[in-house]
């Protein structure tokens, strides 16, 4: 019975789109999937070996987020990864404990989902933002959003400054904001 859930569990794991692996307490990988080894050509990773894997920018929050983890039951973290030929891709990365019959930590399961193109797309919009930005700032124009619901008006730096508002203050009443128009 207990090789057939084992057989199972690697089956699933081999199913799955995503990247799946297994770590002892110490941080020694003790099982990856398929899709991993196609990804890193790697079956195993010892405590040490993670700056191989890891991107180096990366490697100090990921360490953190492992001496963390004992606190906590999950953790949800987006982290580049080195492809076999040397790439790095981003990927939402979710470490779960797995505890035995006391409660204790026996092992961790992550997983990772490729977020590359979605990490794309923020940069994009991001990049966007900023032209934006100083497009309406060159302009002396601005923009703001009235949530109508709470009747609060939110105005970027460009408005802001435009009005002589402080742009530590640039949620305001929707009153305030008015009277300054």
């Amino acid at each position: 019975e207990l090789r057939g859930r084992d057989q199972r569990y690697r089956q699933l794991a081999d199913a799955v789109p995503n990247l799946v692996w297994a770590l002892d307490l110490s941080g020694r990988v003790t099982y990856v999937n398929r899709r991993w080894i196609e990804y890193t050509q790697r079956l195993t990773i010892a405590p040490h070996e993670w700056a191989a894997v890891l991107h180096p920018d990366d490697l100090r929050r990921a360490r953190s987020i492992w001496h963390e983890f004992p606190m906590s039951e999950a953790s949800l973290e987006a982290l580049r990864l080195r492809r076999h030929d040397g790439a790095y891709l981003w990927f939402a990365c979710r470490w779960v404990a797995v505890r035995d019959d006391e409660g204790e930590i026996t092992e961790i399961i992550g997983t990772g989902t490729e977020i590359e193109q979605l990490k794309q797309v923020e940069d994009a919009l991001r990049e966007s933002r900023t032209r934006l930005d100083t497009a309406l700032r060159y302009a002396g124009m601005g923009t703001w959003i009235w949530n109508m619901a709470t009747d609060v008006v939110e105005l970027d730096d460009a408005l802001c400054q435009l009005l002589g508002f402080p742009t530590e203050e640039s949620i305001r009443p929707a009153r305030t904001w008015l009277e300054a128009v």
